[in-house]
């Protein structure tokens, strides 16, 4: 069985629905590869990242994570910088070990 960790901020989750695109594509796979999303949006200009756990067609035990940073790319190196080290501690925590990684 082959391991995917999604992280994408176009995906429909509970916090906010997107485009139903990338949970199209994932619905398409084989049976053989287990996904795991980690779907984040930006929600203001100051915040903690906070998330939810969710569920879908595509697997089980998803986040959907909000996270706060000002517009238009400011301070975005070190806002991705912590929702990447967020992710990293979430899916170690919870035993992921994915064998790829796929971020858009």
């Amino acid at each position: 069985m082959t391991t995917i960790l999604h992280c994408l901020s176009a995906y429909p989750d509970p916090i906010a629905p997107e485009t139903q695109a990338s949970a199209l594509l994932l619905g398409l796979t084989s049976e053989t590869l287990t996904h795991h999303v980690f779907s984040f949006k930006r929600a203001g200009w100051r915040g903690d990242i906070t998330a939810v756990s969710f569920d879908d067609a595509a697997g089980t035990d998803h986040r959907a994570m909000v996270y706060g940073t000002p517009p238009k790319g400011l301070k975005l190196a070190s806002t991705m910088a912590a929702l990447a080290d967020w992710i990293i501690a979430d899916a170690e925590a919870r035993g992921i070990k994915p064998d790829l990684v796929h971020g858009h």
